[in-house]
């Protein structure tokens, strides 16, 4: 195997006349059987060594934990929303090697790509192959960039990727609330519009983006309307947890869909609430206008209205009297003596 970080060796390749130097990033084990294959890894620190183990599928969820720079978001994954890997895993095992790296007290062994793997072995009660690499090998941001190097089972969504983003900065010890998009995209030398879509995406209120099937594979297009949905929300002093509560009342039966097909109806749905919404908060806010007399002249009137606060009243007169006006002017001055 060969790419960008690595190629795989043998271990009689890489073992012999140099087996003391590597024998540091090979010892760290916690008693796991060491696979026979070693793969090599080019870092700032030089040419660093990964074993190959296989988790019994007992040990996976003890043995192993996703990594923090890995940016897979844990809670979104279930046989549904990783449908066709969970069928194949389920039926065959896990066929493509993950990767992880041992933590400090080299007692867990830390997923940084293949977080979906580890989910269905342990789900399907699965082997779970993994090349490892020895702690404090590389530095965040090469374990970062290595992730993004690596071909995914499923590609990591725009708001995943705008959470580590974030993350990247707050190491880096920038503020990312305060930096502008250009800003940002200069930090981490990625491009300005990738940039502002995936944090756009991360900006957005959880619980809007949670309420949708498989929510972290949403259709990226997705997020600005839903962006949009959060803002007319926010502007109309509308409630996100009250309006996601009862869009949750309002959905179908989903399960029997497919899950593009569920997606696009709950944002449809969501659009339609929103409309309702803005509508009965626009009719609260309107004046309430009453007659206070009626006449029977055309076009005579005399009318007030009162503010949904009723901290405002207006009066209206048609075709009345100058005398009459005059009275209620005198009458305001007075009062407000």
């Amino acid at each position: 195997m060969t790419g960008k970080y690595g190629s795989t060796m043998s271990k009689d390749d890489i073992l012999g006349s140099n087996i003391k130097s590597q024998k540091s990033s090979l010892k760290q084990d916690n008693g796991l059987k060491r696979g026979r294959d070693v793969y090599e890894y080019q870092f700032d620190k030089g040419i660093v060594k990964a074993v190959r183990r296989v988790i019994s599928a007992n040990d996976v969820e003890v043995r192993t934990k996703p990594h923090p720079l890995n940016p897979r978001t844990q809670n979104a994954l279930n046989a549904r929303s990783i449908g066709n890997t969970f069928n194949s895993i389920n039926e065959k095992g896990i066929l493509e090697d993950c990767l992880g790296i041992w933590s400090e007290d080299q007692k867990t062994i830390l997923v940084l790509e293949g977080s979906v793997r580890r989910y269905c072995a342990i789900e399907c009660e699965k082997s779970y192959p993994i090349k490892v690499l020895p702690y404090d090998c590389a530095s965040s941001k090469e374990l970062r960039e290595l992730i993004e190097d690596i071909s995914n089972k499923k590609r990591h969504s725009l708001r995943e990727r705008g959470l580590a983003y974030k993350k990247a900065l707050i190491e880096q010890g920038f503020n990312p609330d305060e930096m502008k998009i250009n800003e940002v995209a200069d930090a981490l030398c990625v491009g300005r519009e990738t940039i502002r879509k995936c944090l756009q995406a991360s900006d957005i209120n959880a619980e809007l983006i949670e309420i949708f099937p498989d929510y972290e594979g949403i259709p990226s297009s997705f997020y600005a309307r839903i962006a949009k949905v959060e803002k007319e929300l926010i502007k109309y002093s509308g409630d996100v947890s009250e309006f996601c509560n009862e869009l949750t009342t309002k959905q179908p039966c989903l399960e029997s869909l497919e899950i593009k097909e569920s997606q696009m109806k709950v944002l449809n749905q969501m659009e339609m609430m929103l409309n309702d919404v803005l509508g009965r908060n626009k009719q609260s806010k309107q004046w309430q206008t009453t007659q206070i007399i009626s006449f029977d002249a055309k076009d005579k009137h005399a009318r007030m209205s009162i503010s949904s606060n009723g901290r405002n009243v207006k009066f209206e007169l048609g075709r009345q009297s100058q005398e009459l006006i005059d009275k209620i002017e005198r009458l305001i001055k007075e009062e407000a003596k």
